[in-house]
């Protein structure tokens, strides 16, 4: 699968990957697995590595479906 717009990503709470734009304040330029969430203090935003927030209208430029796991031998 190619990489969507991140105007297209569920918001859902499903984790997948988040393509994070150089200068989103987080971990510039880095693939991370996230998941949309609501936050009472920021507003609708993006949680990864378990605890960084980014906010939804910045930061996460596209996003791409989590790979499937290998099967087991």
């Amino acid at each position: 699968m190619e990489w969507q717009p991140i105007e297209t990503a569920p918001k859902d709470g499903t984790e997948i990957l988040l393509a994070l734009a150089p200068n989103s304040n987080a971990q510039d330029g880095q693939v991370v697995i996230g998941a949309f969430y609501h936050s009472v203090l920021w507003g609708d935003c993006w949680m990864f590595n378990g605890d960084y927030t980014i906010t939804a209208d910045g930061g996460a430029t596209h996003w791409m479906p989590l790979p499937k796991l290998p099967e087991a031998e």
